[in-house]
């Protein structure tokens, strides 16, 4: 776990000046009190960027720009749905007790397996799931900014420029604007993916091929959405690494054996979903993708959360906005671009940051863009298996900004570089602070979270038999991600009592579900709603919340005949229904 690749303070860009290194694998102790004091204060930026959460870890979770907690508490479940199967060998994984008796719910939405699993420590010290969440995402901001500095310090940066850019990862603008959202959080695996291939380009071996091969698979197996950004640029960088080998032959073969079992590795976790979405017909419209392809403007504003409002923060209603990655980091960026672009060691990853950064913004306009008729994004969507179902191409944004951090830590370099050790100590925390209080969004809007979980229906339905079937009224009357809020609450409630869910929510829904979602919202309940609940859904229990009841009184003297009551509290109604009565 500790740095690996120690570099000397005084190891420098420049041709003529002297380079001092330490054998790739060795550390001393120097090196170990860097890597401490890296994470130390890792870890308290992270505390400090996502402030307030640290004092609310039970009792609240942090939406960015979110507008309710239908998102957040779907990837908390997805946390649990991860860490429940992990723990017990993985059985029917794909099959989530969502929506049932659908098949392979659980590829509906980003599955985040690598995340879920990092999560199990927590779920095995709390009975808190709020709490689950919350440090598995601050564990998730923290190894963005670890794996930031480790890349920093393999392409021969000093220790305070590295740790610049760890700090700057994880205070990214986009960041913040996408706290809500857990499965864009983790872009630890994409900066550990390029570590190994800048080692790889250096000393060719096998341990730093397979390095790269593990980021890959890390970031694939916690956000498939990241990882698809990411793939034109993975192939480009092992390029670039076998670029710097000279093509030899032991180079080309290592790198090409490992890159190939990666893709299998990846292609055997997704062949099943795949297999899923195809047959169900899943991919996004031109409609639903134009409308998440960024605009020029988008560049120009900052998050809603934003401290600094100038430029002006993004609309309230807005989704692709936000995107300005601040005054102080554009500036040290193009230092840090003119400074890389002159250093022979480092030139080769200056220009390919530089096709990331300028390719992610092209790319980002998603069908908002067309050059002479053509349009890039479109040619992914066809190229590239998986990008047909990718839905808000304003998402590459990310990797833009990753960029900027990359080249503001060049600048910095350069600052550091050039003064007196005072005056390098001075320029680069003045420098640096200002760069990171620009982007700081302050105190971060924090959501109070349902204590669902702790009301007695919960506790009584877990008791009961583990084959029942739940269905909980009322469905959402609408299709809009807030209209599902209740529906993630219920699925928070559903990691207590386990039982299996008639309803639901995810990325996609089962052909037919809307339609049924909104009969049941409309109309239950009717005879033919009932018995289709019965026949079809194989439902036996029905939950009621009672604030729907007082207001639907006439309409479930229909419902009883089919039921009987089995529970009361002052939240719900719980019945069984009669699955042999005749007029079904």
């Amino acid at each position: 776990m500790y740095e690996p690749y120690a570099m000397s303070r005084r190891l420098t860009m420049q041709g003529s000046s002297r380079r001092h290194s330490i054998p790739a694998r060795d550390m001393n102790i120097t090196d170990f009190r860097r890597f401490v004091v890296a994470f130390i204060v890792l870890a308290l930026t992270t505390v400090a960027i996502t402030w307030p959460l640290v004092w609310h870890l039970s009792d609240a979770l942090p939406i960015g720009t979110e507008h309710e907690l239908t998102v957040p508490l779907l990837n908390l479940w997805t946390l649990w749905w991860n860490a429940t199967q992990a723990m017990n060998g993985f059985p029917g994984y794909w099959d989530a007790p969502i929506f049932h008796p659908s098949p392979g719910t659980f590829s509906f939405s980003e599955p985040q397996l690598f995340t879920g699993i990092l999560s199990i420590p927590v779920w095995w010290l709390t009975d808190s799931s709020a709490t689950v969440y919350n440090i598995t995402l601050l564990l998730c901001l923290f190894l963005n900014g670890l794996c930031a500095y480790r890349l920093a310090r393999s392409l021969d940066m000093p220790f305070s420029p590295s740790l610049f850019c760890g700090i700057l990862v994880i205070g990214m603008p986009v960041t913040a604007k996408l706290l809500g959202v857990l499965p864009l959080i983790p872009l630890f695996g994409i900066l550990w993916a390029l570590e190994g291939f800048v080692w790889f380009g250096k000393e060719g071996s096998i341990q730093s091929a397979i390095w790269a091969g593990l980021g890959i698979t890390g970031q694939f197996l916690s956000s498939q959405q990241l990882m698809l950004l990411f793939a034109p640029f993975a192939l480009l960088a092992g390029i670039i690494a076998l670029h710097q080998r000279q093509c030899s032959q032991k180079a080309v073969i290592t790198l090409s054996g490992v890159g190939l079992v990666t893709i299998l590795a990846c292609v055997g976790f997704a062949w099943g979903p795949l297999q899923i979405h195809q047959n169900q017909g899943f991919t996004r419209t031109d409609q639903v993708v134009q409308a998440l392809s960024a605009l020029p403007g988008d560049y120009v504003t900052r998050p809603r959360t934003a401290l600094i409002g100038f430029p002006p923060r993004e609309e309230h209603d807005g989704d692709t906005g936000g995107l300005f990655p601040g005054f102080c980091v554009l500036t040290l960026s193009g230092l840090g671009i003119v400074y890389g672009l002159r250093a022979t060691k480092q030139r080769r990853w200056v220009m390919y940051f530089l096709v990331v950064g300028g390719a992610s913004v092209v790319l980002s306009f998603g069908l908002n863009l067309s050059i002479g008729g053509w349009q890039p994004f479109n040619t992914l969507r066809t190229v590239i298996p998986g990008y047909h179902e990718f839905r808000s191409p304003f998402r590459f944004a990310i990797l833009f900004q990753m960029s900027l951090c990359v080249f503001s830590a060049f600048g910095l370099w350069k600052l550091w570089h050039v003064q007196t050790p005072f005056k390098s100590v001075l320029v680069l925390s003045v420098v640096g602070l200002l760069a990171v209080l620009e982007n700081l969004a302050i105190p971060q809007p924090l959501h109070s979270f349902p204590r669902v979980e702790q009301q007695e229906w919960v506790s009584w339905l877990r008791e009961q038999g583990s084959r029942r079937v739940v269905a909980h009224v009322p469905f959402p009357g609408g299709q809009h991600v807030s209209d599902y809020e209740f529906e993630t609450v219920r699925m928070l409630a559903q990691v207590q009592h386990r039982k299996r869910l008639a309803n639901g929510y995810s990325g996609y829904f089962p052909p037919g579900y809307s339609n049924f979602q909104l009969d049941m919202a409309r109309h239950f309940p009717t005879t033919h709603l009932l018995c289709f609940l019965i026949q079809e859904l194989h439902v036996d229990t029905i939950i009621i919340d009672r604030h729907w009841a007082r207001d639907h009184e006439p309409q479930l003297q229909t419902f009883s005949p089919l039921s009987k009551p089995l529970y009361e509290d002052p939240q719900v109604k719980i019945f069984s229904l009669l699955t042999t009565d005749s007029r079904c």
